[in-house]
């Protein structure tokens, strides 16, 4: 499977996807040590990689599967734990649609959409 180039795009595209949430997590932390105010830096890196992590996860899981429908600790079971448990993330430090709305406000300067 390795050597196919549709499973290696899938492969690359989750590897992005890791980088870019980590490079959004940085922008967070540099701008509160610099002393910026915050303009939804937080919000926008958090609404990214927990939308992507479940993109991400359903994706390695249809990669891996069948053997990624062990449950487990170990091996791809890791794949299938970390599918189960992406979509909670959409809820951790603040719903995502709370979050969009922040970002909407803040960033975009939208008007407030929830009361």
């Amino acid at each position: 499977m390795i050597d196919d180039p549709t499973v290696l795009a899938r492969l690359a595209r989750v590897h992005a996807h890791a980088n870019i949430g980590e490079a959004l997590s940085a922008k967070v932390m540099g701008a509160r040590l610099a002393g910026q105010t915050d303009l939804a830096f937080g919000p926008a890196s958090k609404v990214f990689s927990t939308e992507a992590f479940i993109a991400d996860s359903a994706d390695l899981l249809d990669l891996a599967a069948p053997a990624s429908l062990v449950r487990g600790r170990n091996g791809l079971g890791l794949v299938e734990m970390g599918y189960r448990h992406s979509t909670a993330t959409t809820i951790y430090a603040g719903t995502s649609e709370v979050l969009r709305s922040m970002v909407a406000e803040r960033r975009l300067g939208l008007p407030r959409s929830r009361a």
